[in-house]
């Protein structure tokens, strides 16, 4: 278990699939919540098709009221054909190495921290 205080990191990166994305959000709105904390956060949030992204209004309110300090990048494994193909600007495919090191931050476990779940 991992002590989750304010600016006890620079950065946080956060890979979440499904589920997993509530220990993830509890991370982002602890951190969000606190108006000392200058921490900056980005999600990779992973489901399988744009339809299967749930609490989507609820994390992009979150990204809204952040002030630029809470970024969210979504990634399905595929896009199923009608409404969400041709509007689909998210990530697609499973996660590799070359997104982590394109959207989050370096992990050095001392300024910056990376947790998936």
């Amino acid at each position: 278990k991992i002590a989750v205080t304010p600016n006890k990191w620079k950065k946080v990166g956060l890979i979440a699939g499904g589920s997993g994305l509530t220990p993830c959000l509890q991370v982002a709105e602890e951190l969000l919540s606190d108006g000392e904390d200058n921490t900056e956060i980005t999600l990779i949030f992973c489901n399988q098709c744009p339809e299967a992204i749930f609490l989507k209004d609820h994390i992009d309110a979150l990204v809204a009221r952040s002030n630029g300090r809470f970024k969210v990048h979504y990634c399905v494994d595929k896009v199923s054909t009608g409404f969400f193909s041709d509007a689909w600007n998210g990530l697609t495919g499973y996660v590799t190495k070359e997104m982590v090191a394109e959207y989050l931050p370096a992990a050095d476990g001392v300024n910056n921290m990376i947790m998936v779940c």
